[in-house]
């Protein structure tokens, strides 16, 4: 009986492994840099947001998310068998387990965030959480290596809706 609780348990704990393990291919690893044709507009998705808020909210939110939702240039991703970094326009690196357990962490700007990192396959999503809000960053990269897909979803109680926006990377291949 104790050699099958024990079994099962290790098939658990293995189990778990595997479903966050290390991405399998290093083409995932490098710098990106941003291909503003393939990408969303992010003021665009801003202004449509800021339209449905009124009064005096819609300009100051639309000044606050223009600064937070800066398109990184270069975003450059290392990872090892057990974390993942990620650096854009060669400054703040965030670095994370991709096993979901949360890291607090400190911005350039003294801002704090809780963050969140899970890697299933060829997508790693990052889950940053502040007091006025979240931002959920999916990373999915193509089959072939050459292509980085960011899609991110911001929420906050005080926006009438979440931001929306896809920023598209291209292979640094200097």
């Amino acid at each position: 009986m104790i050699r099958a609780v024990a079994a099962g348990l290790l098939v658990v704990v293995l189990a778990a492994h595997v479903a966050h393990a290390a991405p399998s291919g290093p083409d995932m690893q490098g710098t990106w840099v941003l291909d503003p044709g393939a990408s969303d507009n992010v003021h665009r998705a801003i202004d449509a947001l800021d339209a449905q808020m009124g009064g005096l909210r819609g300009p100051i939110a639309r000044m606050r998310l223009r600064d937070v939702n800066q398109p990184p240039q270069r975003t450059e991703v290392a990872y090892t068998a057990t974390d993942v970094s990620i650096t854009t326009d060669g400054q703040d690196t965030i670095r994370t387990p991709f096993d979901d357990r949360p890291v607090r962490w400190k911005a350039s700007d003294g801002e704090e965030f809780t963050i969140r990192t899970v890697w299933d396959g060829r997508t790693m999503k990052r889950v940053f959480v502040a007091d006025d809000g979240q931002r959920a960053n999916t990373y999915v990269f193509s089959d072939d290596g050459t292509t980085l897909r960011m899609s991110v979803v911001l929420t906050s109680p005080q926006l009438p809706g979440p931001l929306e926006y896809t920023l598209v990377y291209k292979r640094d291949v200097q």
